[in-house]
């Protein structure tokens, strides 16, 4: 339940770095060496809060945005844009904030619905062709603004889980509170919510923390699994 609506269309420029494509219509400007320029799609949807996400193995990019619709298409080295087409899990709520990563490493798409003191979360490890649904959040992680961030664990934790190879986080907060869960079973479930950007007791006597916010940024995750 963040503020801005924005246009799909500054997306596309975003899918293409995040695929690593740099076509024709993306090259540097031989006018303007060092300046590079950009090409605009449109496939007909806006909305707030939109995500992408890139798929290495299918080599398609990953359009979500408020409501229920998950698309996904193809733009190949000459800048041309493919065909669009759905990929919205089975059940997909309507809502205001929708929030797609896929972990690079492993390749598992995840979407994530809010509804308020959870989410409703699904994964594929299929681009999008099926999806299993998941608990969604951890307990005490909750109310507005939930992201989600994938990757690998860090060291020495790295390659120990036999459930899936990484973590996944899910992270939320109430107004005074930001807490984050982690997942180590590939987002199928995960463990209580901690407090990563106040607590009550920072700021007592006052039930939103005081001057200290709880509205964090989107969790990302490095190849060396520091989130």
């Amino acid at each position: 339940m963040r503020l801005k609506s924005r246009s799909a269309l500054v997306l596309l420029a975003a899918g293409l770095v995040a695929a690593g494509v740099m076509p024709a219509a993306f090259a540097t400007s031989s006018a303007n060496a060092g300046t590079p320029t950009y090409k605009t799609y449109s496939f007909g949807k806006d909305g707030g809060e939109p995500s992408i996400a890139f798929d290495k193995k299918s080599g398609q990019t990953f359009y979500a945005t408020g409501g229920t619709t998950v698309l996904k298409y193809r733009i190949d080295s000459k800048g041309r844009m493919g065909k669009v087409s759905t990929a919205t899990p089975p059940f997909a709520p309507t809502t205001l904030d929708t929030i797609m990563v896929e972990d690079q490493k492993t390749g598992r798409l995840f979407v994530s619905y809010l509804a308020l003191a959870c989410s409703v979360m699904a994964s594929s490890d299929d681009a999008g062709e099926s999806w299993q649904q998941s608990e969604g959040c951890g307990p005490g992680s909750l109310l507005d603004h939930q992201s989600v961030g994938a990757g690998p664990l860090h060291a020495p934790l790295a390659g120990n889980n036999p459930l899936y190879d990484g973590a996944v986080y899910y992270c939320a907060q109430n107004s005074y509170n930001g807490a984050c869960s982690v997942s180590l079973d590939g987002g199928r479930t995960f463990g209580p919510g901690v407090p990563v950007a106040n607590t009550p007791a920072n700021n007592p006597g006052d039930p939103f923390g005081g001057a200290c916010s709880a509205l964090h940024a989107h969790v990302r995750v490095g190849p060396d699994g520091t989130a």
